[in-house]
């Protein structure tokens, strides 16, 4: 699997990193390697506490996606990916995307793809273009 690291504002697999938002610099790769990191260590914190079921923590059922499908993509993903702007992690499997908090994989904060109400499949290598300053990593 690719590695589908994006800047603010690029396109995923992107390489190229944004300048650093506090000093205007461009740390480079060191940056992104610290990023990857920071989100490994919170999925192995969370995963620690995970039970197997996510619970509703924002907007889970909105989407009507299966609870099933829920729990199997954060359960047994094909990718994760951190958003390090708010710590989130994003599971995917077979089109279907959840997210949840940093600190609790078993708190849902959203989910989406081709098995909620709108049978829209997603990709991997979308799932940073909702928020353009979104830093997005697959981390594992």
């Amino acid at each position: 699997m690719t590695d589908a690291t994006s800047g603010g504002s690029g396109s995923a697999g992107d390489d190229s990193p944004d300048p650093c938002p506090k000093c205007g610099r461009d740390h480079g790769t060191d940056r992104d390697a610290k990023a990857k990191e920071k989100g490994r260590k919170a999925l192995k914190k969370a995963r620690k506490k995970f039970d197997g079921k996510v619970g509703d923590a924002d907007h889970l059922p909105s989407h009507n996606m299966p609870q099933d499908v829920i729990n199997d993509c954060v359960s047994n993903p094909s990718a994760v990916f951190y958003d390090y702007n708010n710590g989130h992690l994003i599971f995917f499997k077979d089109g279907n995307v959840v997210v949840t908090n940093k600190s609790s994989m078993g708190e849902g904060i959203t989910s989406f793809g081709k098995s909620d109400k709108d049978k829209q499949a997603v990709k991997a290598d979308d799932l940073d273009k909702g928020k353009k300053q979104c830093k997005v990593y697959q981390i594992e």
